[in-house]
């Protein structure tokens, strides 16, 4: 379930979205700090409520003490990046938000052109290899492979590039989750129960939403700015 298909929050303020979900379900609201990231139709305020589990969802760009209080720490959330290119601003804001989110690990889908200063950072990714990566970029770390399947929250991940191999190349079924990058622009959607994951890129945005990664949790996934941690879009998996 996307949350952008609650057609009944679209125009009502911040307030008013609290006082709602508090009736439809059963929620006790949290008080909220001022500043709003946007949504489609609504505000993150939405989100901290539907997820309560998921720590770190920001009401702007604001202090940590703009953070929903009643967020529990969420053990094992995963960060997912793509196309860093090598940027050392890249792999700092992927750092500050791993540490912000707590996330466990960090997936990768290609075109990570590793630094050797950072060697460190690159060689913990769970990466593929992109059009871009180099054999030789990867000294003293493993040249990852075209593609990597796992086994995560219930799901079956599937992880590409996207230069060479589409979905249309793999057996997916309802529940799988499918990862790729390559065309520096974030999209999460899902369709007939498969979800598509790109989360853009940390260093060369070809969005106006600047540098984004995505987080993968038991709970869903969801696509945020690298900047200020608002919230994009999120999807909540089907139960």
């Amino acid at each position: 379930m996307e949350t952008d298909s609650i057609p009944s929050m679209k125009n009502l303020s911040s307030n008013a979205m609290m006082n709602t979900l508090q009736q439809e379900k059963g929620i006790q609201a949290p008080a909220m700090g001022s500043g709003h990231a946007s949504l489609p139709g609504k505000s993150v305020n939405t989100l901290s409520m539907i997820w309560p589990r998921i720590p770190g969802i920001k009401h702007g760009a604001g202090t940590d003490d703009e953070i929903c209080p009643s967020l529990l720490y969420h053990s094992g959330m995963h960060l997912i990046t793509s196309d860093i290119h090598g940027s050392a601003e890249g792999v700092k804001l992927l750092q500050e938000a791993a540490a912000h989110f707590g996330t466990s690990a960090t997936i990768s889908a290609g075109d990570q052109n590793p630094d050797p200063s950072a060697s460190s950072f690159y060689s913990s990714l769970i990466s593929v290899r992109g059009n871009c990566d180099r054999y030789y970029e990867y000294d003293g770390i493993v040249f990852p492979p075209q593609t990597r399947e796992l086994r995560l929250y219930g799901h079956d991940v599937i992880i590409t590039h996207g230069d060479r191999l589409s979905p249309g190349d793999f057996h997916l079924k309802e529940g799988d989750i499918f990862i790729s990058g390559h065309t520096h622009v974030p999209e999460l959607i899902e369709r007939n129960g498969i979800y598509f994951c790109n989360p853009g890129s940390p260093s060369r945005s070809r969005s106006s939403a600047g540098p984004t990664a995505a987080l993968l949790s038991d709970e869903g996934l969801f696509l945020f700015s690298l900047l200020d941690f608002g919230i994009l879009k999120a999807i909540s998996f089907s139960r």
